[in-house]
């Protein structure tokens, strides 16, 4: 289903039932304390989400080298506490973030999102019905005017976030993609589509060509769409109306006297059955699928790989139900049927509190380990023993090296990143704008220009305390998203390599600064300095190295 059509379906689905449930309440005139519903949420997502986080911490560390324990754990409490969708827009753009494409908990980020949601729209509707029925307490027609109010609410909303997310589409699809509110307008669709239902009336003949198509639209969504990029945005309407269409052309009408061909498949005890177990199968399949990847050192899997992981993940869904959701789901006060009552009454206590320790220790281990790791980042600044470390002089003096533990250890290398990475002064792919920042002593009337790609980040470090030491100030200028072709410049350098691209981003970097130095790699210079500059060409080596991973251009003025 592409990138996520299944997603949107699932979240339209999620809206149709939840919504749906809540007008019905407020049609019969029922107490309207969120609490009765909140509690059935509870029991109904939280034992499978606790297992599954369980399985996953569990596997991290048997699978994981300890180096990406962190990633793991910085998921762990977000997807508990159903925000992690939040915390995934906020490191999709992060260039020392993980990538969160790889991790076995990506997917929760839409339980997220469907769990915001109820909490909100169960609020948002009560409220809207309890404020109508307190006006109109002493008509007869209370409930229908609160289911009336109801709607309109969901209705405002629906409309509010599909606007919110066509305009937010084209501005940060990558966060757009995880926002909630973006997201609203599916799930309220949904919810839309349940309250107007019962109104609705589709021939019979015509019932199986529109499933038909919204299957056939719901399959095309990931051949035809790129979803990560467009995104819950208006295309998001061609998975959504396809899982709509198959719902209106299942709904019977009292006319219906020769059966629904839809319904009726849809009834069929196999897809009653996956029905069932569809939350825990999507809860399961990607920590299986990414851990399997993991397990049998492969990036992509085959067709039996698929059958099987599908297999299993049915299995261990199955097993989740059967064993966890529905002895915790049901219980005495639970209005389910009589023999589920009866089958589990006595199935509620101790797999209560044994999910209550799980998901103390989840979170206990989880940011116990993020406090760890935090408190070990004064470890860089600890100077090192010469005759254990002895660095190049193991090559210049010979010198001994003994055997020695690795520094830095590899839990503090995440640390190890320059200056301009923390600020987010990073040109990535997707970046077109020239980036400049400032470090050392702005105020100082010397400037150095650091100018290039990956490479002057090695230098910054040095050039930030020279700065703030020298009284000067120092600027980096970065541009990603360029085409690199590496030609000979005879004017400039002997056969050092150069590259249009970077020349154009430098002249663009330094029209209008008064320059003392110009820093560069790989990066063609003298068309574009100052005349200043240009007569020092003579006295200064323009290249340090014909490799291009370590050439550096340098002219003081």
């Amino acid at each position: 289903m592409g990138v996520s059509g299944g997603v949107d379906v699932f979240l339209t689905l999620s809206g149709f039932f939840f919504v749906g449930m809540l007008l019905r309440n407020i049609r019969r005139g029922t107490d309207l304390s969120p609490w009765p519903v909140a509690k059935r949420l509870i029991r109904r997502l939280l034992p499978a989400l606790v297992t599954i986080l369980t399985a996953v911490s569990i596997a991290t560390v048997v699978l994981f080298p300890f180096t990406q324990w962190n990633n793991i754990a910085t998921q762990v409490v977000p997807s508990l506490f159903y925000y992690q969708n939040w915390q995934l827009a906020r490191t999709t753009g992060d260039y020392l973030a993980a990538d969160p494409n790889t991790s076995p908990l990506q997917h929760l980020w839409s339980m997220s999102v469907q769990g915001q949601f109820f909490v909100a729209t169960l609020l948002a509707v009560y409220f809207a019905a309890w404020a109508t029925q307190s006006v109109l307490r002493n008509r007869k027609d209370a409930a229908a005017w609160s289911t009336r109010a109801a709607i309109a609410v969901i209705v405002g909303a629906t409309i509010a976030s599909f606007l919110y997310a066509a305009l937010r589409i084209q501005i940060n699809p990558s966060w757009t993609y995880y926002d909630t509110f973006a997201r609203t307008w599916q799930l309220l669709l949904g919810g839309v589509v349940a309250a107007a239902l019962p109104y609705i009336s589709v021939h019979r003949h015509l019932r199986l060509p529109l499933a038909a198509t919204g299957l056939a639209a719901i399959v095309l969504t990931g051949v035809v769409l790129e979803g990560g990029l467009v995104f819950p945005g208006p295309w998001a309407l061609v998975p959504v109306l396809g899982a709509l269409a198959i719902v209106v052309a299942g709904e019977r009408n009292d006319s219906d006297t020769r059966g629904n061909l839809v319904e009726s498949f849809l009834s069929t005890r196999p897809l009653v059955w996956l029905g069932s177990v569809a939350y825990a199968f999507y809860l399961w399949h990607w920590p299986i699928l990414i851990f399997y990847l993991v397990a049998a050192d492969k990036h992509v899997v085959t067709l039996l790989d698929g059958v099987g992981i599908i297999a299993i993940s049915l299995l261990c869904a199955w097993l989740t139900l059967r064993y966890i959701e529905i002895p915790l789901r049901y219980s005495t006060r639970n209005p389910a049927p009589l023999s589920a009552r009866r089958t589990h009454r006595r199935r509620t206590t101790y797999p209560a509190i044994a999910l209550a320790t799980l998901a103390a220790v989840l979170v206990t281990a989880s940011v116990g380990w993020i406090q760890y790791l935090d408190k070990r980042t004064d470890k860089l600044a600890e100077p090192l023993d010469p005759t254990l470390y002895p660095g190049a002089t193991e090559y210049t003096a010979a010198a001994y090296t003994p055997r020695a533990p690795l520094r830095p250890s590899p839990l503090d290398v995440r640390e190890d990143h320059p200056l301009t990475a923390f600020d987010q002064c990073i040109a990535d792919i997707p970046t077109i704008e020239l980036l400049r920042c400032t470090y050392g002593d702005t105020e100082a009337d010397r400037t150095i220009v650091l100018a290039g790609a990956r490479m002057p980040s090695n230098g910054s470090a040095h050039c930030t305390r020279l700065g703030s030491n020298g009284a000067l100030r120092w600027r980096r200028s970065l541009k990603s998203h360029a085409h690199y072709r590496w030609i000979p410049n005879p004017r400039i350098t002997t056969g050092c390599p150069t590259s249009n691209a970077a020349t154009g981003m430098l002249r663009a970097s330094t029209t209008s600064l008064r320059l003392n130095l110009i820093l560069s790699s790989q990066t063609a210079l003298g068309r574009y300095i100052t005349p200043q500059a240009t007569s020092f060409l003579s006295h200064m080596p323009t290249c340090s190295s014909t490799s291009p991973e370590t050439t550096f251009e340098y002219w003081p003025s």
